[in-house]
């Protein structure tokens, strides 16, 4: 039962930052100073801020759905034989995905 509720929390995280990049996919946000690729240049017009969080938010969705595949699949080998392994392969997974995304967004920002 624990190791299902790991995977379980490491799946859920991953469906949180998918969930999370829909918004900005869809240029639903607009500039504020929560939520969202927050940069001096972001900060300053729409269109950089809605370019720039499309990027964001597509790279988002892709992260969170790999770090679904990765906590199911690793969580299939891992999580019986080793529950604490499996936790630190899942948080540095999702550490890596995520700034890859962030950076990836940066990268593609600042051509814009």
């Amino acid at each position: 039962m624990f190791n299902n509720t790991i995977i379980i929390i490491f799946v859920a995280l991953g469906l949180l930052f998918a969930g999370l990049g829909v918004p900005l996919v869809r240029r639903k946000i607009g500039i504020n100073s929560v939520y969202g690729f927050r940069t001096e240049k972001t900060m300053k017009d729409d269109k950089t801020w809605y370019s720039a969080n499309a990027i964001l938010g597509r790279n988002l969705i892709i992260a969170g759905i790999a770090q679904v595949v990765s906590a199911v699949v690793i969580g299939r080998y891992l999580s019986a034989a080793d529950p604490f392994k499996f936790s630190m392969v899942n948080v540095g997974s999702l550490v890596v995905l995520l700034a890859i995304a962030i950076i990836h967004a940066a990268i593609r920002t600042a051509k814009i």
